[in-house]
């Protein structure tokens, strides 16, 4: 089994999220969709979108049981 290749645009993303679409569970390839659509939509992660996207990576880790730091 290959390496996953380094993701440098939203298309890669998108692409690698297709690729092993099979390994996320629905409610996972939601969520990564929603922060894809939310980045495409801004041009990429932007002031006024910060913290929808947080929001929604905070969501993905929580489903995942990943513990985020809080900033200080």
């Amino acid at each position: 089994m290959g390496s996953i290749p380094k993701v440098k645009s939203l298309s890669d993303l998108r692409a690698l999220i297709n690729n092993y679409q099979g390994a996320l569970s629905e409610g996972n390839k939601s969520i990564i969709n929603e922060i894809i659509r939310e980045m495409e939509r801004s041009g990429g992660v932007t002031r006024s979108n910060r913290e929808s996207i947080k929001k929604l990576m905070n969501r993905l880790a929580e489903k995942n049981g990943v513990k985020v730091p809080r900033k200080r």
